[in-house]
C-alpha cells in the first residue's frame, strides 16, 4: 500500500497538533491541581 506525500505529511500534523494538545491540557491539569488541593 503506498502512501503519498501530502497525506503523511497531513498525519504528521494531526499527530503534532494532538500532542501539542495533550501537553498543553496535562500542563493546566497539573496547575489546577496544584491550586486546588480538592480536586486530588
Amino acid at each position: 500500500m503506498r502512501t503519498d506525500k501530502k497525506s503523511t505529511l497531513f498525519f504528521d500534523d494531526i499527530s503534532n497538533a494532538v500532542h501539542a494538545i495533550l501537553q498543553s491540557f496535562l500542563k493546566v491539569m497539573c496547575h489546577a491541581k496544584n491550586r486546588y488541593g480538592q480536586f486530588n
